[in-house]
């Protein structure tokens, strides 16, 4: 994680880059990966680990100073070696699309092809070790979309096939912003509910006699961490009866109810999130949609 004022002053600031050249780099990054991840047919986890490494290896690095096709190809196939899958095939896939977009660079080059293509192979493992050690050698490893799987069950049972798929797609476009790489995983994945119910003009957890919302009573407990809460919530999910059974007692009912109550918002979605937040996440991944609206009708006013 990273603090936003990294972001307002990272270093391609000091280059005087115009912001709009800064996000047409920085989407058509994310969207090339994304673009070759279904190209690929892999998974999401892996397009967006990508998405993440890229926006954040441009936080810390110029976009003047390195080949942004290269990063783009290390991210994806860093992605897939270390964290979900040693498919040869993939990872070979992600080196034919890196040369593929090398044609010019290959064929205007007195070097014989096959030392070229030698080469461009070490430039990509080069740049796949600069990344591991900008991160620590500790790739993202866990996305929102579990506790969005999570959420959606509990505080929407009767939507919650259509909460969860437009969740999940607002989460997958949440990394063309850099929400992912400032907010835990927990606070993404409400933002990414809160705006599917909004979308599907159902009621919101921040609505006023959510008849749902009571049901995170029984997975809260005092001093609870995040591994707990989110084990609970899947053993709320998959086996209530066993978590519930201890809750029948009146007393416990009386003191469940009088803990839970006392809560704040926010502290009753999550034990660690801040609702400030919650609602800075919304507007960052509603201003890219408004962006992308705005820049969509132009573009048909220019074709008129």
């Amino acid at each position: 994680m990273i603090e936003k004022s990294e972001i307002d002053n990272n270093i391609n600031t000091h280059w005087k880059i115009e912001k709009k050249t800064l996000k047409e780099y920085k989407y058509g990054l994310c969207k090339f990966i994304l673009d070759k991840s279904y190209e690929l047919d892999i998974s999401k986890e892996i397009a967006v680990c990508a998405m993440q490494i890229v926006n954040y290896f441009f936080i810390k690095n110029c976009y003047f100073n390195h080949d942004k096709l290269t990063i783009a190809c290390a991210a994806l196939s860093l992605s897939i070696k270390l964290k979900f899958s040693s498919n040869n095939d993939n990872l070979n896939k992600i080196i034919e699309i890196y040369i593929s977009n090398k044609k010019e660079e290959l064929e205007n080059n007195s070097i014989s092809l096959k030392q070229q293509i030698r080469n461009l192979k070490k430039k990509l493992l080069d740049k796949e070790i600069k990344i591991m050690k900008l991160f620590n050698y500790s790739l993202p490893d866990k996305f929102p979309f579990e506790y969005i799987y999570l959420y959606s069950k509990i505080l929407y049972p009767n939507n919650e096939d259509e909460i969860y798929n437009i969740g999940n797609k607002i989460c997958v476009d949440s990394y063309f912003t850099y929400a992912n790489n400032i907010y835990q995983n927990f606070v993404i994945s409400l933002a990414c509910i809160f705006m599917a119910a909004k979308f599907l003009d159902i009621k919101t957890f921040f609505d006023k006699n959510f008849k749902n919302f009571d049901k995170m009573k029984y997975i809260h407990q005092k001093d609870i961490n995040e591994n707990i809460f989110i084990n609970r919530m899947y053993q709320f999910i998959d086996e209530p009866e066993e978590l519930l059974i201890n809750e029948k007692d009146e007393n416990i009912e009386k003191s469940k109810n009088e803990y839970f109550n006392n809560l704040n918002l926010d502290k009753k979605l999550h034990p660690f999130l801040e609702i400030d937040d919650l609602l800075e996440c919304i507007k960052m991944i509603s201003d890219f949609y408004e962006e992308i609206n705005i820049n969509y009708n132009e573009i048909n006013k220019k074709n008129k």
